[in-house]
């Protein structure tokens, strides 16, 4: 007996076609959605940008209005300031002070002024003593309600700078009421308006 054993045999040879790799195709509002991502991005990153800037403008702005506003209020308290100095010298240099100041210096009016003319530098008149009466006595009756003593020189700090002791000590008003520190000119001298 003999055996025989079945033997597979090659079947004839196939065409073995390449297997292809299929993707599925992206549909329309796929397509879409990428580029409306990114254009959401680009505007919310525009918005915060513009935000940004238009908070910062803002505040330089608000600044600058704090800045101006404080400018302005210098500006006003100097003006009064100002005001309240002129005030002081017109009352400084009007006559009464000036009386008042030549009386407590033991001064006295002349009988008879000369006048100079500048013109040809030649005295007009003819001067004469002193009559002895204070300056002030009966010279200037018109009194100044504004002068209340405060203004007038220390003939004790006149004498002491005659000496060479010191230098008068120019007459100040009572800053209680405006606040303005008193005026005073170069070299301790009385402060004088420009004249032309």
């Amino acid at each position: 007996m003999s055996t025989t054993t079945a033997v597979r045999l090659p079947l004839p040879d196939e065409e073995v076609s390449p297997r292809r790799h299929l993707d599925i195709a992206p549909t329309r509002a796929q397509r879409r959605a990428r580029p409306r991502i990114y254009a959401a991005l680009v505007a919310v990153g525009g918005i915060i940008v513009i935000l940004l800037a238009q908070l910062l403008m803002s505040i330089v702005l608000a600044d600058g209005a704090y800045r101006i506003s404080e400018l302005q209020r210098d500006h006003r308290d100097l003006t009064r300031e100002q005001h309240a100095a002129e005030e002081q010298l017109t009352q400084l240099s009007s006559t009464q002070s000036l009386i008042d100041n030549a009386t407590a210096l033991g001064m006295v009016s002349s009988g008879n002024p000369v006048f100079l003319d500048v013109a040809t530098g030649q005295a007009l008149g003819t001067a004469s003593a002193p009559s002895g009466q204070i300056v002030g006595t009966g010279g200037n009756l018109i009194g100044n309600a504004l002068l209340d003593g405060s203004t007038l020189l220390d003939p004790a700090a006149v004498a002491a700078a005659r000496n060479g002791d010191a230098l008068p000590v120019v007459p100040t008003l009572s800053t209680s009421s405006s606040g303005v520190a008193p005026v005073s000119g170069a070299d301790g001298a009385l402060p004088s308006p420009t004249t032309r």
